[in-house]
């Protein structure tokens, strides 16, 4: 008997770097939701003092999430945001909030429980990023 799936060799797009940021998070003791961002490169180094920060303040912390509304509400952000002016920080903020963390009608969530993130090169090899 065949076989029920296919792989198919995925190459990236526009021979150029593309990162996949994966998150998780628990909104009910045991319900998760997630979210899948893809970036390119210049996009996800502007994000990546985030996904640090997340990951120091916040991973597998249980209920450390339930403080996090916005990351406007944050009193700690990276400083590799401080020269941004209002605008673009604002923008960025609501990419962040919008885009790459999970929510539902319950919100963010209270526990973060994974950060994912890969990189697929200019070749279409796929690789792990650790931060």
């Amino acid at each position: 008997m065949g076989s029920k799936y296919k792989l198919i060799e995925r190459k990236s797009k526009n021979d150029e770097k593309e990162f996949r940021v994966y998150i998780e998070t628990d909104y009910g003791d045991g319900d998760f939701i997630d979210q899948t961002t893809y970036f390119n490169e210049k996009d996800f180094n502007e994000i990546l003092p985030f996904l640090i920060f997340l990951k120091e303040k916040f991973l597998n912390k249980n209920h450390a999430f339930d403080s996090y509304s916005s990351m406007e509400d944050c009193d700690d952000l990276p400083s590799e945001y401080d020269d941004y002016d209002d605008d673009q920080f604002e923008e960025l903020m609501d990419e962040i909030d919008n885009a790459i963390l999970p929510s539902n009608e319950y919100g963010h969530g209270h526990t973060l429980e994974q950060i994912d993130i890969t990189m697929v090169d200019e070749n279409g090899t796929l690789f792990d990023v650790e931060i």
